[in-house]
């Protein structure tokens, strides 16, 4: 049985995917800003040139954000933090209520939101009331009442809603643009959205028209032109005809990011180029993808447990630049 501080960790790992209210005193807060990265022990991907950073124990330590010089400029403050997004970013507070900062640490949205929150994406970020998902705008103010069980961020104009135990696509009315029939869905990248039924994923477009068939053990979105796709217990990806590109040789794989995806093999992830060969060799435990020219990867120290772990932030040549 894990605690809920641990939960709230590993979720937040697992999401990355993606993590004051205090009045501080400005010698406090100039302190913090100015001093070098210490004591770091956790790190999501850098975006719109910040990523957030845990300062101290796994369970017990403090988020703050960095910039890409490793130097802190929002304190470590808040109980977790996600990835900035189109100005802001999601903080959690004390009172575990979830609110919106923008870049100077400032709240531009109070924490007032249960778990649930995400960034915002096409203007629109989802929140959780009463157990309820649905939408604010950048203002704070709900576009898209709390009545559904599950919604994603909002992806080329469409976002996945859980209705009754099926996913569908609502606009940004919050209307059913594609009914809610499916077991699974995955958010709108590049035109084609993954989707569950009959127990096997394939994709749709907007009109929610197979051009790939469900065939697959587990697919991942579109990026780059390439998805990832399982099948006998292995990892591959596919193009947008759904042809295999990349043989399905490994054991886990990520989406491409800037020209490479983490993939793993012999239990160590590594990453690979678009052509399926390994840049950056497998030696990590964990490897997240890369934003900015830099990933946030877990390093084995010959312990077993993941929160223990070191993690470290790499390059594009896959040599340590944080801690």
């Amino acid at each position: 049985m894990v605690s809920i501080r641990q939960e709230k960790f590993l979720r937040g790992w697992l999401k990355l995917a993606l993590m004051g209210i205090c009045l501080l005193g400005v010698l406090f807060i100039s302190a913090c800003v100015s001093s070098p990265l210490e004591g770091a022990t956790s790190f999501g991907p850098f975006e719109d040139g910040l990523a957030p950073v845990l300062i101290g124990n796994p369970l017990t330590g403090k988020w703050g954000f960095i910039d890409h010089s490793g130097r802190i400029v929002i304190p470590p403050i808040f109980d977790s933090a996600q990835p900035f997004s189109e100005g802001l970013a999601a903080v959690e507070t004390e009172d575990s209520k979830w609110g919106y900062i923008d870049p100077a640490g400032r709240f531009q949205i109070a924490p007032q939101f249960e778990e649930g929150v995400s960034s915002f994406s096409e203007g629109l970020a989802s929140v959780m009331v009463n157990r309820k998902m649905g939408f604010i705008d950048k203002k704070g103010q709900i576009a898209i009442e709390p009545r559904f069980e599950y919604v994603s961020e909002f992806k080329e104009g469409l976002a996945v809603a859980e209705q009754e135990g099926k996913y569908g696509y609502i606009d940004r009315e919050g209307n059913f643009a594609i009914p809610p029939r499916f077991e699974g869905a995955f958010p709108f990248s590049e035109g084609l959205a993954a989707v569950k039924e009959g127990g096997k994923w394939g994709f749709i477009n907007k009109e929610g028209t197979y051009l790939i068939p469900p065939r697959f053990q587990e697919v991942l979105p579109f990026r780059e032109g390439l998805a990832p796709f399982k099948t006998g217990g292995n990892w591959g990806y596919i193009d947008s005809q759904g042809t295999v590109v990349i043989p399905p040789h490994f054991e886990g794989a990520g989406f491409f990011s800037e020209g490479l995806a983490p993939v793993q093999r012999n239990g160590l992830m590594g990453y690979i180029d678009l052509k399926g060969e390994f840049v950056i060799p497998p030696r990590f435990v964990q490897a997240l993808w890369f934003s900015e020219g830099l990933a946030v990867v877990r390093i084995d120290q010959g312990g077993t447990d993941p929160l223990l772990m070191k993690q470290a932030v790499i390059d594009r040549e896959g040599r340590i630049v944080m801690p």
